[in-house]
């Protein structure tokens, strides 16, 4: 065992040396640097790297970063500095010291609501009551530094340093499963943690394991520099051997404890130290040595744990009890302040609120008045445009059947005229029959009476030509039934295209169109309200003229006005197409085109409903849709599709 050890020391000699590199680099960088606030930050890091190294050194650095942080005002600055002044001033034995500094910096973390810096505080604290053996008061500290992780959600990777002190105090306090749950933790295998596991193991009769960390101990302590954990480690093995009943491996291991250059940086270690050699050499009955290391011991214990200082510890903690009952009155008070300013705040609102409420009735007492009134005026309203609305829409009835009526007269005069002519003939050659009977010619008489009867055939074709279209007339001058009916879309499209072009002829006697029809082949018949269905078509005829028409009053050259009607099946619809080559239609009233009253004609050539009815007539009447689809300067074309 003694041969691993040497073997661990041998290779940690390298440590030391990278230490000090640490330390120079820092106070490099301190020299270089710019702002108070980062070099500040500096020292304190130089103040944490000699605090377990060189704690008098530490001492010296902390007052540098404490000075430069209250000349700054840097609050955070001058916290850290006190906790760095604890924490040396624990290791050096200075425990009313390193008390007040410790506390102040707790308050101001407290102050500055640093979570972590309060956290670390507290271990802080701790181990200063462990290092004077109150473990009741450093098993508290270490509570509140738990708590706090906890409470404020902190990951343990943020706190592995202070899982490394918590398990040193429960190791002190002997409460071995909770110190080894906590070593196990930290996941830092460092010095300090090392020997808490040898220390562990020793105390549960483990030596083996026990020696093995001690050494691993020593190794990390001499490649960090850090003589309080070498003192800690040999005073371990020598704790170890001295159980065993060999008293001159205690003995040495406790003398080169001793034989390190840290005498006055860690009293508490040197104390275990000449207190272990004094009962030694007092069992191996030698006296003059159990003398000379009681006389060590005697001295050290009155340097550490003198009544004075017990005093100054049990006054300093006293002061920080008072200001703690301070503190919590003056944070009752204002708790107190708050909750009357809070139920005043509350009471104004009341108020204010009751008032507002109060206003808010009358305001909406009369707001109600007002809207009655406004409402009784707004239903007579809509009542008159109701009425208005019915108006124009028999208006526009009326004038469509005007338009068709017209078409519809110049459409019976060619089946009259067919008529007329064709009894005329008929006249012409039965006076010629009567001659050729008087003269006998039989053959004669059949020809005319062949031509009679073919006369006759013509002039029955041409009279139901004109008994049709009265009827359609009639049907559509009448109200629409409503009944949906078989039709034939191809013929029915035809005819109103017809009696549309007509109409506006009969009007306008300048006026002319190409008719183009392209009608699909055997399309089935669909479920319509006729008459319904031949208005939509009107009112989309009518506009397609009006477009060409007004096209053609621009007298462009080369221009020929066409309308062209077409029909077909996609998808079991039928799709009717009307599409003219006159101006087209805007994109930005496309949208608005097929809304009521909304007309791009001049004021008295449109009522704004033609295309509005087509839409509910198709839409709403048939479950169809009209699409539009132009290209302005060129076209427009109206696309309706039916459902079979």
């Amino acid at each position: 065992m003694r041969r691993l050890l040497v073997i661990l020391l041998l290779l940690a000699a390298m440590g030391a040396r990278a230490q000090q590199k640490y330390a120079d680099s820092l106070k490099n960088l301190i020299r270089v640097a710019k702002n108070d606030t980062t070099k500040a930050q500096l020292i304190h890091q130089l103040c944490y790297a000699y605090t377990w190294t060189n704690p008098d050194s530490s001492i010296i650095y902390s007052r540098q970063s404490l000075q430069l942080a209250r000349k700054i005002n840097y609050t955070v600055g001058i916290a850290d500095g006190l906790g760095s002044l604890c924490d040396a001033e624990t290791v050096l034995g200075n425990y009313p010291q390193a008390l007040d500094y410790g506390f102040k910096a707790l308050s101001l973390y407290k102050k500055l609501n640093n979570i972590v810096g309060c956290i670390y505080q507290n271990s802080t604290l701790a181990l200063c009551y462990r290092d004077q053996g109150d473990y009741k008061t450093s098993m508290v500290y270490v509570h509140n530094a738990l708590n706090l992780a906890a409470i404020n959600h902190i990951p343990d990777n943020k706190v592995l340093g202070l899982f490394g002190e918590i398990c040193s105090v429960y190791e002190k306090n002997n409460q071995l499963d909770s110190a080894l749950f906590y070593a196990i933790k930290s996941s830092e295998h460092r010095s300090g943690v090392l020997y808490v596991f040898g220390s562990i193991y020793a105390k549960k009769g483990d030596e083996k394991l026990a020696l093995q960390y001690f050494g691993k101990t020593i190794a990390d302590a001499e490649a960090s520099n850090i003589q309080v954990d070498i003192v800690d480690a040999y005073n371990g093995i020598a704790r170890l051997y001295t159980a065993k009943g060999e008293p001159d491996s205690a003995i040495y291991y406790s003398k080169k404890a001793i034989a390190l250059k840290s005498g006055k940086t860690y009293p508490l270690g040197l104390l275990e130290t000449t207190t272990m050699l004094a009962d030694i050499y007092e069992k191996e009955h030698t006296p003059d040595s159990a003398y000379k290391y009681l006389k060590l011991t005697i001295s050290l214990k009155d340097n550490l744990f003198s009544r004075q200082k017990e005093r100054d510890v049990q006054n300093i903690a006293f002061n920080e009890q008072l200001n703690q009952q301070e503190l919590e009155k003056q944070q009752e008070q204002a708790a107190i302040r708050l909750k009357m300013y809070v139920l005043i705040c509350v009471l104004l609102i009341i108020l204010i609120v009751t008032f507002l409420q109060w206003r808010n009735s009358r305001h909406r007492k009369q707001a109600n008045l007002r809207l009655q009134e406004q409402k009784e005026e707004i239903e007579a309203a809509l009542d008159q445009l109701q009425l208005t609305q019915k108006q124009l829409i028999q208006s526009e009835k009326m004038a469509s059947l005007g338009e068709l009526t017209a078409g519809i007269a110049h459409e019976i005069q060619n089946p009259l005229n067919f008529v007329n002519n064709f009894s005329e003939v008929n006249i012409e050659l039965i006076s010629e029959m009567q001659t050729e009977l008087e003269s006998g010619t039989k053959e004669e008489v059949i020809e005319i009476l062949e031509d009679v009867k073919q006369n006759l055939e013509k002039i029955s074709h041409h009279g139901k030509r004109a008994d049709g279209i009265v009827k359609g007339m009639l049907q559509h001058s009448r109200a629409s039934s409503n009944i949906k009916e078989p039709t034939d879309i191809n013929k029915l499209a035809d005819e109103y295209l017809r009696l549309t072009y007509h109409g506006l002829r009969a009007k306008d006697k300048t006026f002319n169109s190409e008719l183009i029809t392209h009608f699909a082949d055997n399309l089935p018949k669909v479920n319509v309200v006729p008459q319904d269905i031949g208005r939509a078509l009107l009112n989309l005829f009518t506009n397609a003229f009006y477009a060409v028409h007004q096209k053609q009053k621009k007298a462009m050259p080369n221009y020929q006005p066409t309308v062209t009607l077409s029909t077909g099946m996609i998808d079991a619809l039928i799709v009717i197409s009307v599409k003219d080559n006159g101006d087209g239609v805007s994109e930005d009233i496309r949208e608005k085109i097929m809304q009521p009253f909304f007309t791009t004609k001049p004021t008295g050539e449109g009522t704004g409903l033609g295309l509005s009815l087509s839409y509910e007539i198709v839409v709403n009447g048939h479950g169809g849709t009209i699409e539009i689809d132009s290209k302005e300067g060129e076209y427009t074309e109206f696309i309706i599709k039916l459902p079979i």
